[in-house]
């Protein structure tokens, strides 16, 4: 494994013991070195999967993306309408979505 690599695991360990706890909280991981708030969000959606202190993890966009098609507008209510995988895939097309600006398509095919 790469230095780069150790050094960031090895950042979020030392932020995490100083911390206390990891929580839910984004910006415990921008002081991890090389991590900002974006990327803190990135990391948190994709490693909620097998990091269960992060899980479930849905950052500001994510929850203005869900509420703008009538979905739950909390990480924990999103979280209930699946099993954990399912809902790292719905931030990630949540995001996705935003992205595309394309909420009319996303509306037309959850309708029928």
């Amino acid at each position: 494994m790469g230095s780069a690599s150790v050094s960031f695991r090895s950042s979020i360990r030392e932020t995490n013991s100083r911390s206390g706890h990891f929580g839910h909280d984004p910006l415990v991981l921008p002081h991890a070195k090389g991590i900002g708030p974006v990327g803190a969000d990135i990391f948190l959606r994709e490693a909620q999967i097998v990091w269960h202190e992060a899980f479930p993890y849905a950052d500001r966009r994510v929850l203005e993306v869900a509420k703008r098609l009538s979905l739950p507008g909390s990480a924990e209510e999103l979280s209930k309408l699946g099993c954990r995988k399912d809902f790292v895939r719905l931030t990630a097309a949540l995001i996705r979505t935003a992205r595309a600006k394309d909420y009319q398509q996303v509306r037309s095919c959850a309708v029928g």
